[in-house]
């Protein structure tokens, strides 16, 4: 498209964008996306006539490897598809997981290319425009699946940047989907792009290759570390194996805690009883990763604690 056939169309702030457009052009930028401008100018100018009014939102996933030629795996599609909704839900705060979800709408030749849009929610109104493509009227209230996929590509970046990835450090649940992600690229021997664009005309974009996947990995990197604490409650259960159950209350969804004395012999020179009170002073195993996700906790006896004595 010309420069001229693009001003047939554009607003004043649009032709500034034109202006910009090929000025970059000429001076072999790539930080301006000639596509988003363009969004960005049909949302403005829809908008003036109609407040309301947004553009079609849609998700493209380009993938490439060397079993991409125009193809790929049907158990690809569901690994990866799989690994990226859990990615999405972590990603977002809301309870309501029909705000996340996508359909595959399309494939493409080339590399090989996901197309996906928002699933219709029951309730949602829907027309069709000139270019007889539906399009979704959305009310002007938060959009959720745009929030969680500026996260979800704000990671993605700072993996292929090799950034700092401790920032989503607590978000246990953004991490295992990208982790669940990461994995299901490794296993297809394949690398993913994203590209969003939100019904406001806003691209989001980034890569996700192995040398990105591979600097995450030295955050996820599972190590262990200890402490000593004390536990006190009732044991509820003894194990010939050699460990017994201590639980901190009577109600029913109370603290429960299981802990090993290495031994069945040393399990059975504590002399222990179901239901009576102990404090027992344990050290706390702990196996965790660098961005604070915590895969598991191991208590080890060490003594028992007795009337009077220091619980530290």
């Amino acid at each position: 498209m010309s420069r001229e056939e693009l001003e047939r169309f554009l607003t004043a702030e649009g032709r500034t964008a034109v202006d910009r457009l090929f000025n970059e052009a000429e001076q072999d930028s790539n930080d301006f996306d000639v596509a988003e401008a363009l969004d960005r100018n049909l949302y403005q100018a829809l908008t003036e006539y109609d407040r309301n009014a947004t553009l079609s939102r849609w998700l493209s996933l380009r993938f490439t490897g060397p079993r991409t030629e125009g193809r790929l795996a049907e158990q690809a599609v569901e690994d990866v598809l799989s690994a990226l909704r859990r990615e999405i839900s972590g990603a977002s705060s809301t309870k309501s997981t029909d705000l996340l979800r996508l359909d595959l709408v399309g494939f493409s030749r080339g590399s090989a290319i996901l197309h996906l849009v928002p699933a219709t929610i029951p309730g949602s109104d829907f027309y069709e425009n000139d270019n007889k493509e539906f399009q979704e009227a959305l009310p002007i209230a938060q959009d959720q699946l745009d929030d969680a996929l500026t996260v979800v590509t704000e990671l993605h970046s700072a993996a292929e940047q090799q950034g700092d990835v401790q920032r989503f450090s607590g978000q246990e649940t953004l991490l295992r989907g990208f982790m669940a992600l990461a994995d299901a690229l490794d296993k297809h021997d394949l690398d993913m792009g994203i590209m969003w664009r939100s019904r406001t005309g806003r691209h989001l974009s980034a890569d996700l290759t192995s040398r990105g996947r591979q600097h995450v990995r030295r955050y996820l990197e599972r190590s262990e570390t200890s402490d000593i604490i004390v536990i006190t409650g009732r044991v509820v259960e003894l194990k010939i194996s050699g460990s017994f159950d201590v639980k901190v209350s009577p109600a029913t969804n109370s603290t429960r805690y299981t802990i090993t004395t290495g031994s069945e012999e040393s399990l059975l020179s504590l002399h222990l009883e179901l239901g009576v009170i102990v404090s027992v002073r344990v050290r706390r195993h702990i196996e965790r990763n660098k961005v604070g996700i915590v895969f598991g906790y191991r208590y080890e006896y060490l003594n028992m604690v007795t009337a009077g004595e220091p619980l530290v």
